[in-house]
């Protein structure tokens, strides 16, 4: 019996040390659900239909959050931190509000809402299209984003819809439709447009001076609609720099002048001046070419977007570059063209 004993004792132990090595079940992964995200950004609920022509939608962030808001052409741009609301205007028909944002440690958060806007039906008729038309009663004017510079060239297009009294579109209507500004020097617009299928756009032309300017559109028995409008300041993008003439005179004498000329970005002419800008020409070779009181370099403070300075000859036949730097008063550098002068007996 004792045998036996301690033969069973010598079969368990190794058993025993087997189970003993086997490692324990790992704990199962929570899965990441809409949970997660939901704790992180959540907009509370919407309505999907409506006949404002601006709904307000509330919601809340775990955190800071750099928001941005697209519904069609329009972005607005907020900082959402705990609770938050944000106004959205809304264009006849459908509109697909995307909200997405950043809080700039790689966690990003986003929602689309779909809300519709009783009226227009995105200029195709009545809701029902068995009933009837009914007669047009009213305008309506749908401005975008608003691109204009005031450069004098730059142009924007909106839209003007006809509408019953239900808010739908009027596709029969064929009258023209008045279109007037209340600032022709800062937005130029046409006399009138003919709607066709109950919607026209309209052009807009920027002009010189920003300016807001109310744009009024009109029709008989239809009332009137407006928007305003204000286009955005030139901003300098490049100081555009010519020699009045490519030769000097040897010694002094007449001066030569060179002129300087603010662009914007698009290389147009700034009409009007934002801030002031400032400016250190310099000669390569003062010996050829120099400032007054025979210096290498000259300051200018351009309050205007035009300005002269008067350049000498040297005392040395040759050539001299002219090249400089120019500061917005806001800090933005901008790049000044180069020009190459002569100086010759």
């Amino acid at each position: 019996m004792k045998g036996l004993r301690r033969s069973l004792s010598l079969l368990l132990v190794p058993l025993l040390v087997a189970l003993l090595a086997v490692p324990a079940a790992a704990a199962p992964q929570k899965e990441k659900t809409n949970e997660d995200h939901a704790a992180w950004f959540a907009l509370d609920p919407v309505l999907q239909t409506t006949d404002a022509a601006e709904v307000t939608i509330t919601g809340k962030v775990a955190g800071n959050f750099d928001m941005q808001v697209v519904n069609g052409a329009a972005v607005q741009t907020f900082v959402a931190k705990g609770q938050f609301s944000v106004t959205i205007p809304l264009v006849p028909g459908v509109n697909t509000i995307q909200f997405s944002g950043s809080n700039g440690q790689g966690r990003t958060v986003g929602q689309t809402v779909s809300i519709t806007r009783l009226g227009g039906n995105n200029g195709g008729g009545p809701t029902d299209p068995t009933d009837p038309t009914l007669p047009a009663t009213q305008l309506y004017l749908e401005v975008g984003q608003n691109t204009l510079v005031a450069d004098g060239v730059s142009t924007m297009t909106v839209r003007v819809f006809v509408l019953d009294e239900n808010g739908d579109t009027v596709t029969t209507y064929t009258q023209p439709i008045t279109v007037e500004s209340s600032n022709p020097s800062a937005i130029a617009v046409p006399s009138s447009v003919t709607p066709q299928n109950g919607t026209a756009a309209i052009t807009l032309r920027a002009g010189m001076v920003p300016e807001p300017s109310t744009i009024t559109v009109s029709a008989p028995g239809l009332g009137s609609a407006e928007a305003t409008l204000t286009p955005a300041p030139q901003l300098a993008g490049r100081l555009h720099m010519t020699a009045s003439s490519g030769t000097l005179q040897l010694g002094g004498g007449t001066p030569g002048i060179l002129t300087l000329q603010l662009k914007d970005s698009n290389g147009v002419d700034v009409f009007q001046m934002v801030g002031v800008l400032y400016v250190q020409l310099t000669s390569s070779n003062k010996s050829v070419a120099y400032f007054g009181q025979n210096q290498s370099t000259i300051t200018v403070t351009m309050q205007s977007p035009t300005s002269t300075v008067p350049i000498y000859g040297g005392a040395v036949s040759g050539s001299a570059t002219i090249s400089g730097t120019a500061i917005r008063s806001d800090g933005q550098a901008i790049p000044v063209d180069v020009v190459t002068v002569i100086t010759a007996p």
